[in-house]
């Protein structure tokens, strides 16, 4: 089950809804080693300050997650080039199916954790650009997209390839599947402007991502330094603070039998010879 408010500023309840979803697998996450469900809830709000709370209930387990983050809703004034939020999906296709994973003719399945694997180094995007001018006789017809990619520190970009587009009209949906090869792992910021060929208005949006490492075969761990600073690297984003502190506390030997257990408790089918998460 799941419980969703959102809460204004003043401490009006805007939405309140209770939803009971069923699963009978687990979702597409596994790989993380994260099994998961991915859902998508549509609310309507009016411009202003809020806060977000989920509670979602296992109805087999017991067990009940909650989130509770501010929610603000921004404000589209008509007059300037804006972009909407970015949206990240594990994948991202044409449809002229309809449901609520489909918007305006892409399917997109929320990519919520923000997490690529350095496997399959493909950052599916969606968004939608507002108030393109309209045009005008001998006026330029097009609009241009620019992506680049910078770390958490803000350092000079990595520029991917953009595009030029004919406006469709005042407004454009966006999606473009992103290819990352030869980033190394770690956290980054997208980056992404549009511009509007015409009156040279431009707009930015911003969205943080993680590139996933790809794990170590377990056998032939060894001791030295720079492998043991890979083996961390690797588990880094998918551990706990207090696994990442054990870790650290830990000799070389005892490094790399906490590294194996670590990608032991993951293994998706313990029972084979070989732990197919860690080695993928």
């Amino acid at each position: 089950t799941v419980n969703l408010s959102v809460v204004a500023a003043s401490g009006d309840t805007l939405h309140q809804e209770h939803l009971q979803r069923r699963t009978t697998s687990p979702g597409s996450d596994t790989e993380l080693g994260v099994s998961s469900v991915v859902d998508v809830i549509p609310v309507t709000l009016r411009p202003g300050a809020s806060s977000l709370s989920v509670v979602v209930s296992d109805e087999e387990s017991g067990r009940e997650g909650v989130i509770r983050i501010p929610f603000p809703v921004r404000q589209y004034g008509k007059k300037r080039l804006v972009l909407s939020d970015i949206a990240l999906g594990t994948d991202l296709s044409r449809t002229t199916a309809t449901d609520r994973f489909v918007k305006n003719g892409y399917r997109i399945t929320p990519n919520v954790m923000g997490r690529v694997l350095e496997t399959d180094p493909t950052l599916h995007v969606y968004f939608e650009t507002y108030n393109l001018a309209p045009v005008s006789k001998g006026g330029r017809t097009t609009f241009s997209t620019y992506y680049s990619i910078q770390d958490t520190v803000g350092s000079e970009g990595i520029p991917l390839p953009g595009n030029r587009a004919k406006k469709p009209g005042v407004s454009s949906v966006t999606a473009e599947s992103l290819d990352l090869k030869g980033l190394q792992p770690g956290e980054y910021i997208l980056v992404i402007m549009v511009r509007d060929d015409l009156n040279r208005q431009t707009a930015f949006g911003r969205k943080r991502f993680s590139l996933i490492p790809t794990r170590p075969a377990l056998g032939g761990l060894t001791l030295d330094a720079d492998a043991l600073t890979r083996y961390r690297d690797g588990i880094k984003y998918l551990a706990e603070e207090a696994e990442l502190r054990d870790f650290d506390g830990r000799d070389p030997a005892g490094k790399r039998q906490f590294v194996i257990g670590f990608w032991q408790a993951r293994d998706p089918s313990p029972g084979t010879p070989e732990n197919e998460f860690a080695l993928e």
